[in-house]
């Protein structure tokens, strides 16, 4: 079985306050899919998985107190900012966690740590970044996490349609455009359905009153 995220945990980075995100080992997939609205929070769950992994190569020390939540910043400032994943594969267990802490010096504040541990199958080992290398280099990152705008950026290197859309199919973005698609049609038929109801709800308000109306004048004769 190839290697799988099996669960993520962000704390304080970026716009997710505290959570985890389980993710099924009962389907071996080779590709994994985050998908969402803009704004739902996909490329600030994308950075947190690359900084997890390779630290100050993909966000410098000097620009990693911009991703502190700023909510929990205004009534901590002394902010501990958390990412762990959990990989597997068919033999093992991984476990890899990075820490930064943002502390005050008299009246400045500053971000230390970037502080990686990394645990195979429960044990620590001393040698995180080592290993890290060995099972997701960094060389090639970019083609095992990236989001929807590289697609667009891959395919302005040949300057086809067809690399963009070969992309698509290896992710499965089609069949996921048929799902939103399908989903937006099943909204606008129940929303449809729900109009309908609420006119025949008025007509039968009215034929309603018309009877009562109609009873009332015949018992006044």
């Amino acid at each position: 079985m190839a290697l799988q995220l099996r669960k993520v945990y962000l704390k304080n980075w970026k716009c997710y306050l505290e959570q985890e995100v389980t993710l099924s080992s009962k389907f071996n997939q080779n590709i994994l899919i985050f998908y969402g609205r803009n704004g739902a929070g996909k490329t600030s769950l994308q950075e947190g998985l690359l900084w997890c992994l390779y630290g100050k190569d993909i966000v410098s020390l000097a620009k990693l107190s911009q991703y502190f939540n700023r909510v929990n910043l205004k009534t901590n400032p002394e902010l501990e900012l958390v990412v762990k994943l959990t990989l597997a594969d068919s033999k093992n267990i991984y476990e890899i966690q990075r820490i930064a802490q943002r502390t005050q010096r008299g009246s400045t504040f500053y971000v230390s740590g970037q502080s990686l541990t990394f645990y195979l199958n429960g044990q620590l080992q001393v040698d995180g970044e080592q290993r890290i290398e060995s099972l997701l280099p960094r060389s090639c990152r970019e083609f095992f996490f990236f989001d929807g705008k590289k697609i667009e950026e891959y395919a302005k290197l040949t300057h086809t349609d067809e690399t963009r859309k070969a992309i698509e199919r290896t992710l499965g973005i089609p069949e996921i455009r048929n799902l939103r698609d399908d989903a937006e049609g099943a909204l606008k038929k129940f929303e449809e359905k729900i109009k309908d109801a609420s006119k025949n709800k008025k007509q039968l308000e009215v034929v309603t009153t018309e009877l009562a109306t109609s009873r009332n004048w015949g018992q006044s004769l």
